[in-house]
């Protein structure tokens, strides 16, 4: 029994080096973040890309980026719908 108590206090001297073991290389985890980031946004210019070329975007008939109201009776929609 008291064996046991003088590992762990020989763990507990040295700092638990089971637990607070550091990784080879210290810079792996802003690596795999710098690849992972860059590869989803590849990703998505990817489907951007192919979206845009396949024509089958969200069906904006016109592009008004600085805001518009929506349709606000029955002409304007039929008119916004004879658009596509």
């Amino acid at each position: 029994a008291s064996s046991s108590g003088t590992n762990t206090a020989s763990l507990l001297s040295k700092g638990l080096p089971a637990l607070s073991k550091a990784p080879l290389n210290p810079y792996a985890p802003v690596a795999k973040w710098l690849l992972g980031t860059s590869g989803l946004v590849l990703g998505m210019v990817h489907v951007g890309g192919v979206t845009r070329l396949t024509k089958s975007g969200l069906s904006m008939t016109n592009w008004k980026p600085l805001g518009s109201l929506p349709p606000l009776n029955e002409a304007e929609w039929t008119e916004e719908f004879d658009r596509y």
